[in-house]
C-alpha cells in the first residue's frame, strides 16, 4: 500500500469513527430527552403510564419455567424431532409462554419457519373443519373442499420455509388438550405428506392443561403412532414454585435489555415506577423474600401450603405493588410486609386456593 493509499485509508477510518461518535452522541441525547420527559410529571408520563406493558394482558416477562421450556422446545426443533409437549395447571401462564417461545425461536433458528395456532374443540370434527381452523390461524381463505384447504395450507407452509431459507416448519399448538385422535391423525397425515411428497419437515410444540396428560395416556394405550409423534413425554410447565423462581422473575423487571419502556429510554420497568428508589440502589429483585412471605401468609390464612403460584396472581401482585408505591417513591425506599400483603390480597390469589 502506498503512502497516499495509507493516508486515504486513515482519513476514511477517522471519518467513520467521527460519524459513529456523532451518532452515539445523538442517540444518547435522544435517550436522555425521552427519559427526562417520561420521569417528569406531565402528559408524556401520563401517556406512558397508561400504556405501560405491565398493564397489558398478557404481560410477557421471562420466568425460569419459560426459559427451561424454550431450551427444550428449541432443542427439539434444532434436531428435527417430530414434537415435544408441555402441560400446566390453571393460570400457570402457558399461553403467554408459548407466544414468547414462538416469537423468539427465530432468534436462535432463523431458517425455521413457524406459526402459532390454538386448538379448537368440535363436537364432530371433519377434515375440512380441521384444515379450516388452521387456515384461519394462518390468516388464509377457507373456501373449498378439504383437499383444497389442505393444499392451501401446504402451499403456505412451503412458502414460509422458502422465505426463511430452510425446509423446516414448526407448528406451535396452544390448548392441545382440545384435540382428539381425529385431529392428531389429520395432522400426522398432513405431516407425512409434507415430508414424503415435498421433503419438508414439520415439528410440533404443544402446550395444554392437565387434561393433556390424560390424552397422552390414552394415546399410549390405543394410538401409539400419535403418542410417539406428538405426546410421548409431556413436560411439566409451572408458574412460580420457589423464592428462587420469584427472584428471577422480579429481576426481569430490573432488566433494561428485556424490560425497557419506553423503547430507547433506558428505563427498566421497575425504575419507571420508582425512579428515586432505583437511583439509590433499590431493585425489585431485592423484594423477593418480602413478596414470597406475603404469598406464604396468604396461603396459611386458609390453611394451605404454598405450592405452584400461577403467573396471573404473581403478575397482578407485582403490578399492584409497583403502582401502589409510586406515590411514596423516595431514596432509600424500603417496603413493609403490609405493602406486599395488600398487593397479594388485591391479586385475588387467595380465591384460587379456596
Amino acid at each position: 500500500m502506498s503512502d497516499l493509499e495509507i493516508d486515504i485509508h486513515d482519513t476514511q477510518q477517522e471519518t467513520m469513527k467521527n460519524c459513529s461518535l456523532a451518532e452515539n452522541k445523538e442517540q444518547s441525547e435522544r435517550s436522555n430527552s425521552l427519559r427526562s420527559a417520561t420521569l417528569s410529571a406531565g402528559p408524556d408520563r401520563e401517556y406512558h403510564l397508561t400504556n405501560h406493558p405491565i398493564y397489558q394482558r398478557p404481560v410477557q416477562i421471562l420466568t425460569n419455567a419459560i426459559k427451561d421450556a424454550f431450551l427444550i422446545a428449541s432443542d427439539a426443533v434444532r434436531f428435527k424431532r417430530l414434537g415435544c409437549s408441555f402441560l400446566a395447571d390453571f393460570r400457570a401462564g402457558k399461553s403467554t409462554a408459548l407466544e414468547m417461545i414462538a416469537r423468539h425461536l427465530t432468534d436462535v433458528l432463523p431458517d425455521v419457519a413457524s406459526q402459532l395456532v390454538s386448538a379448537i374443540t368440535h363436537d364432530a370434527v371433519t377434515e375440512r373443519t380441521f384444515y379450516g381452523d388452521l387456515l384461519i390461524a394462518f390468516g388464509l381463505p377457507i373456501d373449498g373442499s378439504a383437499q383444497d384447504r389442505s393444499s392451501r395450507l401446504r402451499g403456505a407452509i412451503i412458502t414460509a420455509c422458502i422465505n426463511a431459507g430452510g425446509r423446516h416448519f414448526c407448528l406451535f399448538i396452544d390448548e392441545g388438550q382440545n384435540w382428539g385422535g381425529r385431529e392428531y391423525t389429520f395432522l400426522r397425515d398432513f405431516s407425512n405428506q409434507l415430508r414424503q411428497d415435498d421433503r419438508y419437515v414439520l415439528s410440533t410444540v404443544i402446550f395444554g392443561d392437565l387434561r393433556l396428560e390424560e390424552l397422552a395416556s390414552s394415546f399410549r394405550s390405543k394410538r401409539k403412532d400419535l403418542w410417539a409423534r406428538f405426546l410421548m413425554k409431556p413436560e411439566s410447565f409451572a408458574g412460580i414454585r420457589s423464592i428462587e423462581d420469584l427472584k428471577f422473575f422480579l429481576s426481569e423487571y430490573d432488566n433494561i435489555k428485556r424490560c425497557e419502556y419506553p423503547a430507547g429510554s433506558k428505563l427498566s420497568y421497575s425504575e419507571f415506577f420508582l425512579p428515586l428508589a432505583y437511583a439509590s440502589g433499590w431493585r425489585l429483585a431485592d423484594e423477593a423474600q418480602n413478596a414470597w412471605d406475603a404469598f406464604v401468609r396468604s396461603a396459611a390464612s386458609v390453611n394451605r401450603k404454598l405450592g405452584d403460584i400461577g403467573m396471573q396472581w404473581v403478575g397482578d401482585t407485582v403490578t399492584q405493588f409497583l403502582t401502589g408505591q409510586m406515590a411514596i417513591d423516595v431514596a432509600k425506599f424500603k417496603s413493609t410486609p403490609d405493602d406486599w400483603d395488600a398487593a397479594v390480597l388485591h391479586s385475588k390469589f387467595i380465591d384460587s386456593l379456596i
